[in-house]
């Protein structure tokens, strides 16, 4: 069975799922891009929970086993403390001696997965979570076997060709399988001359609040405070938010009598109280919302939750894989001239 993952399975169709993690190649990745004294594994640890969670809550699967590949005594920490954390986060080690070259996990993890596929065929999803490997080869024979495939990594590919139509959306930037803190502390691999104008994908080198609007208005639209209110509800808690999430759930919240989602998310914008910014994403860009701290009308609705309302923050990182297949949405944005995706009809 094959899943997109803009679609939520039903429970009768919810298939096992299975985590293979390639250890070795994103923990070097890790500790190139983490500052000195970090102990990366403790961000795979945390990156592994979340998707396991995503999985879950997002798409219905229950990944009943996470496997790591990798030489746990090659990394400088102390293979024990690895090992311990590793199994406290529910992630079986699969212990593989590091050669020269530095595939043997990734081999490895590939011929897990076609003895896995054959062997034990209630397992409906493949879920792997990398580095900078991208397994278009793994990738396109499981999708071919009829197997929901997913592949969260911290780099993506620019362009994936020879990928079969259908599956170009197999990839997940896991950066975003960290909380807002843990990513600013994973510096971005990429050339800077690769960044879009918009910024760089990732924590930007100045701060959010830095580049919030300088003039502002008091929101007089009913419709937009309540849009306001519901941001602050559902997502108050993260520093950047999803533009397509966001609208799903403006769709879901707003009143009849509040107006479209996308036309409230306008007028706060007009009066500076949020603003949009692009960010690189695969296949497809798309956009971030961030909200003015030192709006008045925002001062006013963080006062009033702080009082009583704790939130219900509803999962929206992980939701944003359907924002990279385009969505209506952002096709409305790009019409107005706004910061939307390129789209072509999903996430």
């Amino acid at each position: 069975m094959s899943f997109r993952r803009g679609h939520k399975p039903t429970l009768s169709e919810a298939p096992l799922g299975l985590i293979l993690v390639d250890y070795d190649n994103l923990f070097n990745l890790l500790e190139a891009h983490t500052s000195k004294g970090e102990q990366p594994h403790r961000f795979l640890v945390a990156m592994q929970a979340e998707l396991r969670r995503y999985l879950q809550d997002e798409l219905s699967i229950r990944a009943t086993r996470s496997i790591a590949f990798g030489d746990f005594t090659d990394h400088g920490i102390d293979a024990g403390v690895i090992l311990t954390d590793l199994a406290d986060s529910g992630i079986e080690p699969r212990h593989v001696p590091a050669s020269r070259d530095r595939t043997d996990a990734e081999v490895d993890l590939t011929l897990r997965a076609a003895e896995l596929l054959h062997t034990h065929r209630d397992i409906g999803a493949f879920v792997i979570l990398s580095g900078n490997h991208w397994y278009l080869p793994l990738v396109r024979h499981l999708h071919g076997s009829g197997k929901f495939v997913l592949v969260a990594s911290l780099e993506l590919p620019p362009q994936v060709t020879g990928l079969p139509s259908g599956i170009s959306d197999a990839y997940l930037n896991a950066r975003f399988l960290l909380d807002a803190r843990s990513r600013e502390s994973i510096r971005d691999s990429r050339p800077a001359s690769r960044e879009p104008e918009g910024g760089q994908e990732g924590a930007p080198t100045e701060s959010a609040q830095s580049r919030a609007p300088e003039v502002t208005t008091p929101i007089e639209d009913a419709g937009a405070l309540h849009a306001l209110e519901i941001l602050e509800e559902y997502f108050g808690q993260y520093e950047e938010v999803y533009l397509t999430p966001l609208l799903r759930k403006l769709t879901e919240a707003l009143d009849p009598e509040d107006g479209e989602p996308k036309d409230a998310v306008s007028i706060l914008q007009e009066s500076g109280a949020v603003w949009l910014e692009k960010r690189r994403g695969f296949p497809y860009d798309y956009t971030v919302l961030l909200v003015n701290g030192d709006h008045p009308d925002v001062q006013q609705v963080r006062e009033s939750f702080a009082e009583g309302a704790d939130g219900a923050a509803d999962g929206y990182e992980d939701d944003f894989e359907d924002s990279a297949d385009g969505d209506d949405f952002e096709d409305d944005y790009d019409e107005e001239g706004e910061e939307g995706e390129e789209t072509d009809d999903r996430r």
